[in-house]
């Protein structure tokens, strides 16, 4: 056992004695204790296991009491466990060599300090599902200088973070692929994230309208999703160039002017949400070129179908498209919804 490199005992309902199963495995790089039955106190590693210890997976267990003192750690997972406090200080050499840190459906809480932005090595950072704030820094950046230019993963969502988001965010963050921000209370005016692949800003309290997003110059984005009535302005056709956007939700804001015929031009749409803004005019029958819509949501807004019946045999096509191609899927989601509210 002592030439041993990779562990994995997942899913085997342990519940202790781990020490005694690791003490003669020095050459451990991979260790993998997820999803089992640990509780109490994080496991005390072996020294020897510590000083080669790379990837170390302990999700979904029932922990508290974090600790870890391995200098060559470029995985650490702790998501669904019970850790609780403040958020551990990562400006120690145990930590210098993360590339990808989970500590998300914990219950890590307070403010956070410089200590995520030591990690210069980072690629992934998931914190979801804590109840963290941003208050406390002695840089003006939640995510340091140091950061890792190399980090373009981050997932926030559900906690209690406040601020406001482009005064939080280091010149190195401004390469994430990326982020999920929603359900926090950051606010004012959305950050520049020119290499956005993947945004979910829903249930923050950003304000204004979408040009920003006119900057961004990656072409694959994917998921764009700004829902929760602080948004506003009409939209121009400089936002969507994407011609890989997969899901576009801007659902309960207050968008306004027509729902212009160049969304027709996303062909890889599989989902799109306008409900309850301040659209007007005709839908457009453009949409009918996205041949891969497999939702849509056009409810609560001012809006009215073409009059011609030759435009109307178009939309009921379209529908009956979009209807029956999920058959078998999910079949108890409304896919479709079609609510006028105008005459």
């Amino acid at each position: 056992m002592a030439s041993f490199k990779h562990l994995y005992l997942s899913d085997n309902q342990l519940r202790d004695g781990i020490q005694g199963i690791l003490r003669n495995i020095c050459t451990l790089q991979t260790l993998d204790l997820s999803h089992n039955n640990l509780t109490g106190l994080f496991p005390q590693l072996p020294r020897c296991i510590e000083s080669s210890l790379e990837i170390f997976n302990l999700d979904w267990n029932s922990l508290h009491g974090f600790r870890l003192t391995s200098s060559k750690l470029v995985v650490l997972v702790l998501d669904g466990n019970q850790l609780t406090g403040p958020l551990p200080n990562f400006c120690n050499k145990a930590f210098m060599s993360l590339e990808e840190l989970d500590i998300s459906h914990n219950r890590f809480n307070g403010t956070v300090t410089e200590s995520l932005g030591c990690l210069s090595r980072l690629k992934h950072l998931l914190a979801s599902q804590n109840s963290i704030e941003v208050l406390e820094f002695q840089t003006p950046y939640l995510l340091g200088y140091g950061t890792s230019p190399y980090l373009y993963f981050l997932n926030l969502s559900n906690n209690q973070m406040s601020g406001i988001l482009p005064d939080l965010l280091s010149p190195n963050t401004l390469f994430i692929t990326e982020m999920d921000l929603s359900s926090n209370m950051f606010d004012g005016s959305l950050p520049l994230l020119p290499y956005i692949n993947v945004l979910n800003l829903t249930k923050t309290r950003f304000t204004g309208s979408l040009d920003p997003f006119c900057k961004i110059t990656s072409k694959y984005l994917t998921f764009l999703e700004v829902s929760g009535k602080l948004f506003s302005g009409e939209l121009s056709e400089c936002l969507f160039p994407w011609k890989q956007l997969l899901v576009l939700n801007l659902d309960n804001n207050n968008f306004s002017g027509e729902i212009l015929t160049f969304l027709g031009s996303l062909f890889s749409l599989k989902a799109l949400n306008l409900h309850n803004n301040n659209f007007s005019g005709e839908i457009p029958l453009s949409l009918k070129d996205c041949s891969n819509l497999i939702f849509l949501d056009l409810s609560s807004l001012e809006i009215y179908q073409p009059g011609s019946v030759k435009t109307f045999h178009l939309w009921y096509s379209l529908a009956y498209k979009l209807t029956t191609s999920m058959e078998g899927y999910l079949p108890t989601l409304t896919w479709m919804f079609f609510f006028y509210s105008s005459s």
